[in-house]
């Protein structure tokens, strides 16, 4: 929670040098490689715990290993393969009469949801996932609820509910000392500020964004702060900057594809296309993005 995935990884394999076959410390563990990109290793990893877990019959391991499969699919961009993992990974939750599993099952299916624009689909599980913290004493959502609301809302175009939700879910985060949340929210913070037209704190934002992820080694959110900056820098007329931000996301996305054989994100090439041709437009061609 505070952003030392490498750190939490040398004491998960500690405690896998402890007990080798322990289902536990080897989900996190591959949870960790996700983090850290590497996403062919993690995917190898959480697919034989799902095959494990199955076999095994523990009913809370085989949630956990769809949930974290399904978050590597969908980051991938397979929400084909995540949704059916995570709505199993729901009724798993709901047999198990476990609260907490059950809000982070729907909070990753509203999240889904909500990229896929299915709008009334992802309120609907957002929704579900609020009652089902009331139920269990919390009079206000999560951060992380109070996120994906606001992701939510920002997508919807209401900018006054995702002002209110995410500078909630940044406070929320910051309380709790989590910082990997905290640098994902403060990215959607500067999305919201670009989109509200405040150019120059977005760009303020995304910078301060951009810092934090690589000081926490979270290379595939530092893709997307880049991609803010970027596209911040280029709205302030700082072109050429805005250029070579946008080539430094689209070589580190490229990177982290590498394993699959995938294109980048459709917004990196979309980012720096746009970008070099707003320097065309305006004259500045000596650096192309894409050299």
């Amino acid at each position: 929670m505070q952003g030392d995935m490498p750190g939490a990884q040398r004491y998960f394999q500690l405690a896998l040098e402890q007990a080798p076959d322990a289902f536990w410390p080897r989900l996190q563990l591959a949870n960790g490689l996700l983090e850290l990109g590497d996403i062919a290793t993690a995917r190898e990893q959480l697919e034989m715990l799902l095959a494990e877990a199955d076999q095994g019959g523990d009913t809370l391991q085989r949630l956990s290993a769809r949930n974290q499969l399904a978050t590597l699919h969908w980051r991938a961009g397979d929400n084909a393969l995540a949704r059916p993992l995570l709505e199993q990974a729901l009724a798993l939750a709901r047999e198990l009469g476990d609260p907490d599993a059950e809000v982070s099952v729907l909070s990753r299916l509203g999240i889904l949801e909500t990229y896929s624009e299915s709008f009334a689909a992802a309120r609907g599980h957002l929704t579900a996932a609020i009652e089902v913290q009331r139920r269990t004493g919390m009079e206000t959502p999560s951060p992380e609820l109070r996120h994906s609301q606001g992701q939510l809302a920002l997508r919807e175009g209401d900018l006054v509910s995702a002002s209110a939700h995410i500078e909630a879910a940044v406070a929320g985060f910051r309380l709790q000392g989590n910082r990997r949340s905290e640098a994902v929210a403060l990215n959607s913070l500067a999305n919201l500020r670009r989109r509200q037209g405040w150019f120059e704190e977005a760009r303020d934002l995304a910078q301060e964004t951009v810092s934090l992820h690589r000081a926490l080694r979270n290379p595939t959110s530092e893709v997307a702060a880049l991609i803010a900056l970027s596209t911040s820098q280029a709205q302030l007329g700082d072109l050429e900057t805005a250029s070579e931000t946008a080539r430094e996301a689209l070589a580190l996305a490229t990177e982290l594809k590498q394993d699959r054989g995938r294109r980048p994100p459709r917004r990196c090439w979309g980012n720096t296309a746009w970008t070099w041709a707003a320097m065309r437009m305006r004259g500045v061609t000596s650096r192309r993005p894409w050299n």
